[in-house]
């Protein structure tokens, strides 16, 4: 039988990483928005290593999941009422991040979207000098040809 107190110590384990999860979430906002591509690399790398943590630790919590009709039954109201608050509170950190990164990917497109307009820009401005180019080359030289009738 699952032991009330072992639930209580995944379940705080896990509202705590999905705090620092958040606290990552929260830099990864900042540097999305300055633009800083090296550093949220870094940011990235760091949320992934929790995410496999969490993973982890999700693997452990499953069987007391599945087992929640035995595991609630052998909890008091005070562990009761704990594992109620660490469920609410690891969902909504998670929804926070959730909405966070949601946030984050619609910056990201835009910034995307806004750098391929340039690049087309550029790429348009490109072309245009060239056929300009072309056509001076074409029109100066035969401009100052030596023709004799």
């Amino acid at each position: 039988m699952p032991q009330p107190q072992q639930m209580i110590e995944l379940l705080e384990q896990q509202k705590l990483l999905y705090g620092k999860l958040k606290q990552l979430s929260e830099q990864q906002h900042t540097l999305v928005a300055e633009q800083n591509a090296e550093q949220l690399l870094g940011i990235l790398g760091a949320r992934q290593k929790l995410i496999e943590q969490l993973t982890v630790l999700n693997q452990q919590i499953t069987p007391l999941r599945q087992a929640w009709t035995e595991v609630q039954v052998s909890l008091d109201e005070t562990q009761k009422t704990q594992v109620n608050q660490l469920v609410e509170d690891a969902q909504k950190i998670l929804e926070q991040i959730m909405a966070a990164d949601e946030q984050d990917r619609v910056s990201l497109k835009a910034s995307r979207d806004q750098l391929g307009g340039k690049l087309q820009k550029v790429s348009q401005g490109g072309a245009a000098r060239q056929a300009y180019h072309a056509y001076a080359t074409t029109a100066s030289s035969s401009q100052f040809t030596n023709q004799q009738v």
